[in-house]
């Protein structure tokens, strides 16, 4: 009888313990012969402090996939949570309720399990796996995205990866319905001090987490854990470069192999967390060149490797290419105008881009303005929708633009200009103020938000292919060819 008091009181001062310890020796616990690596431990500190501090906190992770995130995280964390906070709401959102409800069930059988020894919390008796309770108020309801969560409230929100795949992150469409969701509904949800998490494997940049740091970026804590370090200085856990995360499962040697099996893109968004992908499909950053303007304005001076090669300016023939568009709203595409400079080597030089946001009425003064500032020897347009009202009213005011029939798709019509940059051939004005937009729109072709910069330089390396601008001055007709 006194051993059985003994026991029981030794296993309660135990108990005891592990209510007050650290939730990385939590998950340790209920999750038996699972060890941490440093970046769960960081991941398992950092949300025990943002749930113990009592404010808001919305925190972006990423990670490679089979690093543990969501069994650190979603499959866990709910129940540490609801022991700690037992009359508090919990919502995890998921990409379908199939996969979400197991989050819903990994989190309930851990509070039947040890909830009534470490916590004293016990389950209601509402047990479904998708929405249970405790008796003391706690809940937890698990949804897939567009799930029916209308009415509810979340202290705790967790949304653990809201795309599936790939395919769905190609999908402007769907991408776009994960946004408003997050606007109209699951935003709506959250308590003044609700702490919440968005897990995700990196597909495009325009995903949610992408989406959270354009547009509210200084509200969001960003956790980037790559599989290989990018080095000390950038890396949270103070990684030297190239060292892996979780080198007890996935060595240095198995992540390399890795790397030469997969596409740059694959590797880059999925296991290094960047879907900005510095070597693109079309288009790679090694290829970019540059030119400068002497003082007096009259020449081109072009850094080239071996040599610096000046071209008097009215020895260059300029002509600009034009994408428009017919909306002004935030969704939709900018209009560019595009100036280009051919030299009598036949070099491309992008001398000037300008994009802007605008309506029909708007892209004729918007065009005219161009041409009057670069009296371009030729103005290629494409003929579709609002550039067929600009050919149109161009040729009434006697204005050298002629017609781009969009019969090809962008990667296809890309091939022309691509082969340009490929030869070196392409060269940008140093230090000008969209630069750095232009090229981070031609190494995310064909997969990025925006391509409308794209489309003007195809039309540039049709025409110059096509030999309707030459060194010598530019030809009358322009039909770019299937």
């Amino acid at each position: 009888m006194i051993e059985d008091i003994i026991t029981s009181y030794e296993q309660k001062m135990y108990f005891d313990a592990l209510a007050e310890a650290k939730y990385e020796f939590y998950v340790e616990y209920v999750n038996i012969g699972y060890r941490h690596g440093l970046h769960t431990k960081y991941i398992c500190n950092l949300l025990q402090s943002a749930m113990e501090s009592g404010e808001r906190h919305q925190i972006i992770i990423t990670m490679p996939p089979q690093h543990s995130k969501s069994f650190t995280i979603t499959e866990t964390f709910p129940s540490w949570y609801l022991g700690k906070n037992p009359d508090r709401q919990v919502i995890v959102i998921g990409y379908s309720t199939d996969f979400a409800e197991k989050f819903g069930r990994k989190n309930k059988d851990k509070i039947e399990e040890y909830g009534a020894d470490i916590f004293d919390v016990h389950l209601g008796q509402k047990q479904a796996y998708k929405d249970w309770i405790t008796t003391e108020g706690g809940r937890m309801i698990s949804s897939g995205v567009g799930g029916q969560i209308t009415g509810e409230r979340a202290n705790l929100m967790i949304i653990d990866d809201p795309i599936k795949n790939r395919k769905e992150a190609n999908n402007k469409r769907y991408r776009d319905e994960i946004w408003d969701e997050w606007e109209s509904t699951l935003s709506t949800r959250l308590a003044e001090d609700a702490l919440v998490i968005l897990i995700m494997t990196r597909w495009h940049e325009d995903d949610l987490a992408g989406r959270f740091l354009e547009r509210e970026g200084e509200d969001w804590t960003l956790v980037e854990l790559p599989a290989l370090s990018e080095g000390a200085d950038v890396d949270l856990l103070n990684r030297p470069e190239g060292e892996p995360l979780w080198e007890e499962q996935y060595s240095k040697e198995y992540l390399e192999k890795r790397k030469e099996k997969l596409s740059s893109k694959a590797w880059n968004s999925l296991y290094q967390c960047s879907p900005n992908i510095e070597e693109g499909n079309q288009f790679k950053s090694i290829y970019f060149r540059y030119f400068r303007e002497d003082d007096n304005r009259t020449a081109f001076i072009l850094e080239k490797p071996e040599e610096k090669v000046i071209f008097l300016k009215n020895k260059c023939i300029c002509f600009q290419t034009v994408d428009s568009s017919y909306k002004s709203a935030i969704k939709n595409d900018y209009t560019v105008v595009a100036t280009w400079y051919l030299t009598p080597e036949g070099d491309l030089l992008l001398y000037s881009v300008n994009r802007e946001k605008l309506e029909v009425p708007d892209l004729w003064g918007f065009l005219e303005n161009n041409m009057d500032r670069h009296n371009p020897a030729r103005v290629f347009v494409e003929d579709k929708a609002s550039g067929t009202g600009l050919i149109q009213k161009a040729k009434r005011e006697g204005r050298p633009v002629l017609p781009v029939k969009a019969v090809r798709d962008k990667i296809t019509r890309s091939f022309d200009i691509s082969n340009f940059y490929e030869n070196r051939a392409v060269y940008h004005k140093a230090g000008s103020n969209w630069v750095a937009d232009y090229e981070d729109e031609l190494v995310k072709f064909p997969d990025g938000t925006h391509d409308d910069m794209v489309d003007t330089a195809s039309i540039a390396g049709i025409a110059v292919a096509r030999g309707f601008v030459t060194a010598q001055g530019a030809g009358e007709e322009f039909v770019s060819s299937t």
